[in-house]
């Protein structure tokens, strides 16, 4: 589904299924975010400076403007 929001409950278990190195389609079975989705997060993910666990420490909003771009 085209230009469907993912919500940051979703985000946030993506994160921990991420850190805790799950396939990235275990995590779009858990999730129910699509796998290419997975991938374009993952790929912002490595080219920031910041950790999983400090993207979980996050307020939502900030969290948000990270992956909702």
């Amino acid at each position: 589904m085209s230009g469907k929001v993912t919500s940051m409950s979703n985000i946030k278990q993506m994160l921990l299924l991420l850190q805790a190195s799950k396939g990235i389609k275990t995590i779009a079975g858990i999730t129910g975010i699509s796998r290419n989705t997975i991938k374009s997060y993952k790929v912002r993910l490595e080219k920031m400076d910041a950790s999983i666990d400090d993207l979980l420490l996050l307020d939502d909003p900030v969290l948000e403007s990270v992956f909702h771009r």
